[in-house]
């Protein structure tokens, strides 16, 4: 599938309803192993979301949708076949390796992930996979023990593995020595009643073996941080307004609205929402965007200033950014390379990089970019010449874009 949007001019965006994608499969996969019915309000409902509501069906739950509440009956894994996403092969893979079974992806594209299947293999379990049929398989049972991750894994991913070592007979110790956001992983893990010791210093999880989870009633709350990319479309283009009633709000927000404020965004916020225009922008000559203050926002600070190319921004603190998260720095010079590949000049001076031609109509292929370089692709697409996207393995994110901006 390939979506393409349009530049545009003017846009108003209101966003109330952008419940977090990763909650809202985290959540679903959670009430699968919790012993009882687990209620699961505010759920966001895409391609991706019916293909885990039917795998979880067909591990033995029982799914209901009833007005904005979903129902959850946790069931016993059993081995058996689903035909997924291939954006839920990193959240399935740990519970198929309880009791083996096989997982159809819908997706052309070669599944690439060979370092997750070698994890499984180094517990005794027998992994294949079909490039003819892009079919994964597992035979054996994920055991207890020590598990040892020093390569690239998705929040998706480390969730699950969690979760499905709860459910061994024994306790058993993960330690994750690559860099990789746990925060919303034990957030979660905390909110549907798991038992576990994480110890920050070295990386440590202990988790307890044979729970048996208890019912669970939740919110998914909305992502701040996809609304974001949201806003800055509304904010260049017109105004956004966004409900921050059901939002996570953290430091990282904090700063990014001061950000904003800073570029001379006019940034409103009281209790129920924040809004925000552009006004004074014009007006600044020269400024500088220091992504090593906020790598969470990196991605769309460059976005951003790649969007105010005639108003003389600079992009900063890239050096320090490597050494506080080398994984987003990464991401933000593969965004870099990538822009000036299509068409942006970029001159760097010292640790600064300056921007002087916007983009033309970008295109964004499936087998290049992550869902993070997506989101600010598509944000600079948008508010400049257009982007042409490959969508395959990327039906949610690309469903909630086009329908958000749609509904503006």
């Amino acid at each position: 599938m390939v979506i393409y949007f349009k530049g545009i001019k003017n846009c108003d965006v209101v966003l109330k309803y952008f419940p977090s994608p990763l909650l809202s499969k985290c959540y679903l996969l959670g009430a699968l192993f919790s012993i009882g019915k687990s209620t699961i309000r505010n759920l966001r409902r895409s391609e991706e979301i019916i293909d885990l509501v039917n795998a979880i069906n067909g591990f033995g739950a029982r799914v209901e949708f009833l007005d904005d509440r979903v129902l959850v009956s946790g069931g016993i894994p059993k081995q058996k076949t689903f035909w997924i996403c291939s954006s839920l092969v990193d959240l399935l893979l740990p519970v198929i390796a309880l009791t083996g079974g096989v997982l159809m992806l819908k997706e052309k594209k070669a599944f690439d992930k060979l370092e997750l299947l070698g994890l499984f293999r180094s517990k005794g379990m027998i992994v294949k996979y079909d490039m003819d049929t892009n079919s994964l398989s597992i035979s054996g049972n994920l055991t207890h023990g020590r598990y040892y991750i020093d390569f690239p894994v998705s929040s998706e991913f480390l969730f699950s593995l969690i979760l499905a070592l709860t459910q061994v007979d024994e306790d058993s110790i993960l330690c994750v020595m690559n860099e990789i956001e746990t925060e919303l992983v034990l957030y979660v893990l905390d909110k549907i009643g798991a038992r576990f010791d994480y110890y920050r210093n070295s990386k440590r999880f202990f988790i307890e073996g044979s729970q048996k989870l208890k019912p669970f009633d939740v919110i998914v709350e909305n992502d701040f941080f996809y609304a974001a990319h949201l806003m800055l479309v509304g904010a260049l283009k017109g105004r956004c307004e966004i409900d921050i009633r059901c939002c996570r709000f953290a430091k990282e927000e904090e700063m990014f609205l001061k950000t904003l404020a800073e570029m001379g965004f006019v940034v409103y916020r009281d209790k129920t929402k924040i809004a925000v225009q552009k006004q004074n922008i014009k007006g600044i000559c020269k400024f500088e965007v220091d992504v090593s203050s906020n790598p969470k926002y990196a991605l769309l600070l460059t976005s951003l200033s790649v969007l105010l190319t005639g108003r003389k921004a600079s992009l900063v603190g890239l050096d320090e950014l490597a050494e506080i998260s080398p994984r987003i720095y990464s991401l933000t010079m593969c965004l870099i390379n990538e822009l000036i590949k299509q068409g942006v000049i970029a001159e760097k001076n010292g640790n600064a990089i300056r921007f002087y031609m916007k983009p033309k109509k970008l295109i964004a292929e499936r087998n290049v970019f992550s869902e993070e370089l997506l989101m600010a692709l598509c944000t600079i697409g948008i508010c400049s010449s257009g982007i042409e996207i490959d969508c395959n393995g990327f039906s949610s994110f690309a469903s909630f874009f086009y329908s958000d901006l749609g509904r503006c």
